[in-house]
């Protein structure tokens, strides 16, 4: 694999455009900062794990768990689009926001649930052909994962009430 550029980042991790001179992806590894952080190496193995589990078009697809340049991380499908927050007024569809909801409730209502616990605008990438993409799962959480390093501070209503404050924000219904 071959890094072309970095696309995206935060508090512990970075994200990477990354190539096999076929195909193009994204791998998210800790920031220099956090590499050996004990407990940001759980988030991100926990994110992997989860992203495993699931099976939905409308999140981000996770393909492996690799090393490039000596740094671990998750190799995922490289989603081209922009943030719900840089997506036009007239593409802001009601139709948009209940293909929203329903993936939230779908990974909610899987067995053990999952809770992304980060439902903003920044994680939610919208396509140019208006296709969904729910990404980083970084401060996720399920019943099924070793939590001992994670913080669970959710219920079943957490991922729902972050969305419907989103909603609220870009639709005035």
């Amino acid at each position: 694999m071959k890094v072309i550029t970095k696309i995206g980042g935060g508090g512990i991790s970075d994200v990477y455009l990354v190539t096999d001179d076929k195909e193009k992806y994204a791998f998210k590894t800790l920031n220099h900062f956090k590499s050996s952080d004990k407990v940001a190496q759980a988030y991100l193995k926990n994110e992997y794990d989860i992203l495993l589990r699931i099976h939905h078009e409308n999140i981000i697809k996770c393909i492996d768990w690799i090393m490039i340049n000596g740094r671990e991380g998750i190799l995922m499908e490289f989603f081209e689009g922009v943030k719900l927050s840089g997506l036009s007024k007239s593409k802001l569809t009601d139709s948009l926001f209940i293909e929203i909801e329903q993936t939230i409730i779908y990974i909610n209502e899987m067995l053990p649930p999952i809770f992304h616990n980060d439902i903003t605008e920044k994680n939610i990438l919208i396509g140019f052909n208006e296709e969904i993409r729910i990404i980083d799962f970084s401060m996720s959480y399920s019943e099924s994962l070793d939590s001992q390093f994670l913080n669970q501070r959710n219920d079943l209503t957490t991922d729902i009430k972050q969305f419907k404050i989103l909603k609220t924000k870009y639709l005035k219904t």
